[in-house]
């Protein structure tokens, strides 16, 4: 279960879970495997229940286990009755090839909280909205990386920089609160200063300078031309890089001319 309550594991009309392999899903597709199979107690079908969720895996989860044969997965002991050996074997073959994945996704879900495009409000999302899921970036990333830490202050900080509003905005949302750092006063603030944001185009401020990606500006060969009197204008005309993305206030499309006075 997610921390929203909501279920990420579905089961099919005969009560067994689907998996695809999701590391953020595997915790709740191992409880749902053993209510199916301990739920099935006295039954029959207990022994085959190894294999009948083995069917319902797909991609990478199916192929870690697709090789263990229907002896290893559907076990009993005496008199016919079910045991537990298939089912712990198939578990515990899950979470083998499950742990290779893990920090590739710790990978993921860090960038997806602190340095991908996502962690701007989207322009059609309400800031109800955007706070919801950015709080959701969080909950993940601390699932499947308990020893992960991240402070309210700065959970504070990072839901006030990007929802796209402009610097004065920023300071009057905070100075609501009494310029205090609380995620809960903020979050709240956010919601009742900005409740119609949604198709509003985000205010995206360049804040590690990427916009000049470290190259310097092209300088097109200088021109003269003829002035009154004595003295001759020299005009520079430098162009600086484009950039596709949404302009801060201060930008200049196109070129800006320099004059010096020689």
């Amino acid at each position: 279960m997610t921390s929203d309550g909501l279920s990420k594991v579905v089961c099919d009309r005969y009560g067994v879970p689907q998996f695809s392999g999701d590391v953020a899903a595997f915790e709740e597709y191992t409880e749902r495997a053993w209510d199916l199979f301990y739920g099935r107690d006295g039954q029959d079908s207990q022994a085959s229940t190894p294999i009948h969720l083995r069917a319902g895996l797909t991609g990478p989860a199916y192929e870690a286990v697709r090789k263990l044969s229907h002896e290893k997965l559907r076990t009993v002991g005496e008199g016919g009755k079910a045991t537990d050996v298939g089912m712990k074997l198939l578990i515990q073959t899950l979470k083998e090839n499950i742990a290779t994945e893990v920090p590739v996704k710790i990978n993921e879900l860090f960038f997806t909280a602190f340095y991908s495009p996502d962690v701007w409000r989207k322009p059609q999302e309400s800031m109800q909205q955007y706070i919801i899921r950015r709080e959701q970036d969080f909950s993940r990333l601390k699932e499947s990386s308990p020893e992960t830490s991240i402070s309210d202050n700065l959970r504070c900080m990072m839901l006030l920089t990007f929802p796209g509003l402009d610097h004065r905005e920023q300071l009057g949302v905070l100075s609501s609160v009494g310029n205090e750092y609380d995620f809960k006063r903020v979050s709240h603030a956010l919601k009742i200063q900005f409740p119609q944001v949604s198709g509003r185009s985000v205010f995206r401020n360049d804040y590690l300078g990427c916009r000049g990606g470290g190259q310097q500006a092209n300088t097109r060969p200088a021109k003269w031309r003829a002035s009154p009197g004595r003295f001759k204008q020299h005009v520079l005309s430098v162009s600086g890089p484009h950039d596709d993305e949404e302009h801060d206030e201060d930008d200049v499309d196109g070129e800006r001319p320099m004059t010096l006075k020689m």
